[in-house]
């Protein structure tokens, strides 16, 4: 070869690492430099030299002629006319390379990867005098960022020592001049000696570092090693992802009339009395509030259900947006709070998400601001006001990295971004830094994480200035004191008017009498419920059990001819509804026929954010936190001269799903609350008005959080694994909602019975049936002509309307027939057809799931 060319290493088929490597700097920069971090987190090292250095010698050991081998190989079958690259150099080095470097090339092995040796190799660019758990946490970004963060151990053998052969080999066979024609323009350089890079990263200086580690007992390198870690990832899939850059780190304020020009359009002026007057109240105090402790890291807004807390949380996180940007805008103008509003379940993230839309599109500057990030939402069009709709790559980009002025999500996907080592999840972690979270149904966090997570957003509040907002009925009491900060109360920082917006509520009763002295079998309880039905004929029933199994026979039983009454609408949800049904089956709830009363037979996948209102709940025990959500989807809009009942009766099953422990907690509150009624003039033996829920829910958290929370070892065995740098054992241990039993992914295909769903095929909208789908994922298999990223792509893109007719089901009740085959897949298709394949055998319409061959045929929805 000539002289030395910045242009000429390869990086992929179609782009020198010159490109690449400029690419990486400039996404990762801008994702930086949107940026306000705390003054503590790279304390003597500034952020984007560690950026730069991340950037420049990641890739470092694609300059040896083992990855150029294997790279213009590639670039001879995809890209013949090397377009992007220095032909004569690409055809060059395909043609003579030497036969070892051939054979190397060909076989693959350690010789042939290029992250390893940056990671050694940057040590000798970092300086002297960096902090070693520093210099050890960005040799593991550059070593890991084709994988998942490992355990920080002695185990992986990091040190120069255990790699003696790949650094002498690939050093020989490292195109050094080349790549320091790239160093050139950027002041970075590194040793010329193999020498000094062995000695950089001896296994004493690994020792150094697990004993720092072994004494560590703070969050700050956990910290440090995922932002960098995302950031890298952020910039490395930027260049490849994202054609164009400007999309990266660029936020949009808010209006922040937005919210009131949304009540104004959808409600007009608001009304002076009832429960309008106090959710206009409540309202203008969080929004005052909040102006007033602009400065705190966490908020919490405490109201009862149905008291507006979804339109006073989006205001409160718009104001807040505002207030950060105007204080951050003198030190850096780029610095737009992000907005990322959580909530428990996928299954309510629809719902909210419809009504931002609703309020953005009043602003036609908010066009494209908003995304919705879970496993079944559709990725939007557009980014902003950038006129060109965006490509596939561009939209799993923007989406799974939370690059939207606005993300709904989902509280997996905050808390296993906090909490993980794994490479997709953490690409977006470092768009928390300065964003605004809201949690929404806050009580949905188990306790036993309490401890964890509070210590997990002290420190990134501290360190990456995000803010929380946690919004709820029934504050859990999450953050711990011992952290130094309590959320800052916004419908009242004294408190004094949060309880007063409990007390004065007068919409239903808790009757606790059935729970204190009904039967415990189902048999009869349903009875109970089917004579309240008929008696009540006014009413509509919401009757809500703790077990699927349970609520099917509950319901089999009410809308069978024993019980059914006329002008009566039974309907049934629960997890074994297929997702395309469960919308239908809300919509019935809030639309029902005309002359007809619901009568909804549920699991507790009602409880959190469904925005339902029936007359009367039956609710079997449970802890007192959902019992509260329960509660609110009773007369939760205060119908006038009316009074709706709460009725708590045994649950066998309440064990089997629940912490015995919040069980205990909840039976323990519920009982000293009733003997301080009973002591009350006007009290009622075994009835607890509204009013007193704010006392009870006190009670009940303080219990909970010194039971549960603070003695929790699942919290302490995570952190000590987080003080570590212990990534997979973190990873492993923390489960949002864990799998307590086995389950198959089966495929519903029945487009006679079954709702159609809106699709993009073939590059158009098209409304499509599920025979359609599941022969559009087939197609999309078996087509030989693209390549495998291709499929990727257009599986991704059918996958939301795909999943609207699958379901889960537990391993008994589907046919052991069927098992092998569910096992090796993501889901089994069962259809109408006859034969083992008909899911008559195993799966009905109406209330799912039910023991393999032990039913009668389906009966259409």
């Amino acid at each position: 070869m000539s002289s030395f060319s910045k242009h000429r290493l390869v990086s992929h088929p179609h782009q020198s690492l010159y490109r690449h490597l400029s690419s990486v700097d400039e996404v990762s920069e801008r994702a930086l430099r949107a940026k306000v971090l705390g003054p503590q987190l790279f304390p003597g090292l500034d952020a984007e030299v560690l950026r730069r250095l991340l950037v420049f010698f990641h890739d470092f050991g694609k300059g040896t002629d083992f990855f150029q081998w294997m790279i213009t190989q590639v670039a001879q079958k995809e890209n013949a006319s090397f377009a992007g690259l220095d032909a004569d150099y690409a055809q060059s080095f395909a043609a003579h390379a030497e036969p070892f470097v051939a054979q190397i090339g060909r076989e693959g092995g350690p010789l042939r990867g290029h992250a390893q040796l940056g990671a050694f190799v940057v040590q000798t660019a970092l300086p002297a005098d960096a902090d070693p758990l520093l210099r050890a946490i960005v040799f593991e970004v550059i070593a890991r960022h084709h994988g998942n963060l490992r355990n920080f151990d002695q185990a992986a053998e990091r040190e120069a020592e255990a790699h003696d052969e790949l650094l002498s080999e690939q050093w020989k066979r490292m195109n050094h001049g080349d790549y320091r024609a790239i160093l050139a323009d950027t002041g970075l350089g590194y040793a010329e000696d193999l020498a000094v890079v062995r000695q950089r990263s001896r296994r004493t200086f690994f020792t150094r570092v697990f004993l720092e580690l072994s004494r560590n007992e703070t969050l700050l390198p956990y910290l440090q090693t995922v932002f960098l870690f995302s950031l890298l990832l952020s910039g490395d899939k930027g260049d490849l992802m994202l054609p164009e850059r400007t999309l990266v780190g660029r936020g949009r304020r808010c209006n922040e009339q937005l919210i009131e020009q949304f009540k104004l359009s959808s409600f007009g002026t608001p009304s002076q009395d009832g429960i309008n007057q106090w959710r206009e109240e409540a309202y203008q105090r969080v929004a005052a509030n909040l102006l007033e402790h602009a400065n705190a890291g966490f908020y919490s807004i405490t109201l009862p259900t149905g008291m507006g807390k979804t339109l006073t949380a989006y205001n409160a996180a718009i104001q807040l947006q505002n207030r950060l940007a105007d204080r951050w805008q003198t030190d850096n103008p780029h610095c737009i709070p992000r907005i990322i509003y959580c909530l428990p379940f996928t299954s309510v993230i629809d719902q909210n998400a419809a009504i931002l839309e609703k309020i953005l599109a009043l602003d036609p500057d908010m066009v494209g601001a908003l995304a919705k990030h879970h496993y079944l939402a559709d990725w939007p069009e557009a980014k902003d006001t950038h006129e060109q709709a965006l490509n596939y790559s561009e939209k799993e980009y923007l989406v799974e990295g939370w690059e939207y002025t606005l993300t709904v999500t989902t509280f997996v996907q905050l808390l296993h971004t906090v909490v993980s080592n794994r490479n997709r999840q953490l690409r977006k972690f470092h768009n928390l830094a300065n964003a605004v979270v809201v949690l929404d149904e806050v009580q949905s966090i188990p306790p036993k994480y309490f401890n964890l997570v509070s210590k997990l957003f002290v420190a990134l509040h501290e360190q990456l200035g995000t803010r929380f907002v946690f919004v709820t009925a029934t504050q859990p009491f999450l953050m711990n004191p011992a952290d130094g900060y309590e959320p800052v109360e916004l419908t009242d920082p004294t408190k004094v008017y949060t309880r007063l917006a409990f007390e004065r509520m007068n919409r239903i009763d808790l009757d606790v009498r059935l729970w204190k002295d009904g039967p415990e079998e189902i048999a009869e309880q349903t009875d109970i419920f089917a004579r309240a039905i008929q008696e009540e004929a006014d009413s509509s029933f919401l009757i809500i059990l703790n077990l699927v199994r349970e609520s099917q026979a509950v319901y089999h039983s009410l809308a069978g001819e024993a019980y059914r009454q006329p002008n009566v609408e039974y309907l049934y949800l629960s997890s074994a509804i297929l997702p395309v049904l469960r919308r239908e089956i809300i919509e019935r709830v809030k639309h029902p026929p005309a002359g007809k009363r619901i009568v909804l037979v549920s699991t507790q996948v009602v409880e959190a954010g469904v925005d339902i209102d029936l007359d009367v709940v039956y609710r079997a025990f449970a802890p007192l936190d959902s019992i509260n959500q329960s509660a609110g989807r009773c007369n939760r809009n205060m119908r006038a001269g009316w009074r709706g009942s709460v009725r708590l009766f045994k649950s066998k099953g309440a064990k089997d799903i629940y912490d015995v422990v919040l069980l205990e907690k909840t039976e323990r509150t519920l009982k000293k609350q009733l003997s301080t009624e009973a002591k009350l003039p006007d009290g009622q033996p075994g009835i607890l008005p509204e009013a007193r829920f704010y006392e009870m829910n006190q009670t009940y958290m303080h219990e909970m959080r010194r039971a549960v929370a603070d003695g929790s070892d699942a919290s302490r065995q995570i952190l000590e694994d987080l003080y570590r740098l212990n990534f997979e054992k973190a990873n492993a241990a923390f489960q949002l909602i864990p799998k307590t039993y086995e389950t198959f992914g089966v495929f519903i295909d029945d487009p006679q019975n079954l709702p159609k769903v809106s699709v993009k095929l073939d590059g158009m909208e098209k409304t499509v049936n599920s025979s359609d789908v599941y022969q559009a994922m087939q197609n999309i298999l078996q087509a030989t002509a693209e390549d495998r990223w291709e499929r990727k792509r257009q599986l991704r893109l059918l996958r939301p309307a795909l999943l609207q007719y699958v379901v889960q089901i537990p391993t008994r009740y589907l046919p052991e027939d069927l098992h092998e085959d569910a096992r090796a897949r993501p889901f089994i298709r069962m259809g109408t057809e006859a034969g083992e394949r008909n899911y008559a055998r195993c799966y009905n319409l109406i209330t799912g799931y039910f023991l393999p061959d032990a039913a009668p045929n389906h009966q259409s929805f």
